[in-house]
């Protein structure tokens, strides 16, 4: 009872007063009105963090790999390309992103024919390449001639 009750949470104070009741005539009270406290406020904190952390998260991922495959390319060590790389991506950022009007305008307008190209039309040509290049030869039987997989011709 106490896990339907976690779950479902209190869409209307009715509703959650039922449960309520019903846990206390069943006995757990305390642990019914503990979850129905905490758990909200546990999701709320959760989606916070998830909201604030994960841009950045991945930003600093990103801005990682970036490092790491300019130190590999340019084989040098990665503690040297750290810093020049951090001035040079916010030096961009603010020059490709100038005011929040032109990110607005650019997402309403542009966003959709610049992703297609990325998860629609390489991804497609990267399969056509690989259907040409993984195509099956014929093969031969003994006397050098090509046979079909149901026999010779």
């Amino acid at each position: 009872m106490l896990l339907c009750v976690v779950l479902t949470g209190c869409r209307n104070g009715g509703a959650e007063r039922a449960r309520i009741v019903y846990a206390v005539n069943v006995g757990m009270d305390a642990y019914v009105r503990a979850a129905a406290i905490f758990f909200p406020r546990f999701v709320l904190l959760l989606t916070i963090l998830a909201v604030a952390l994960a841009p950045r998260f991945d930003s600093a991922l990103t801005f990682r790999a970036a490092v790491i495959g300019a130190a590999q390319l340019l084989r040098v060590d990665e503690k040297i390309l750290a810093w020049p790389l951090a001035f040079g991506s916010m030096a961009l950022a603010l020059m490709c992103y100038t005011n929040i009007v032109f990110v607005q305008n650019f997402l309403s307008t542009l966003w959709t024919p610049f992703s297609t190209v990325f998860t629609i039309a390489i991804p497609l040509l990267l399969l056509a390449v690989s259907v040409a290049r993984h195509r099956p030869k014929p093969t031969k039987n003994r006397r050098g001639r090509e046979m079909s997989s149901f026999g010779e011709k």
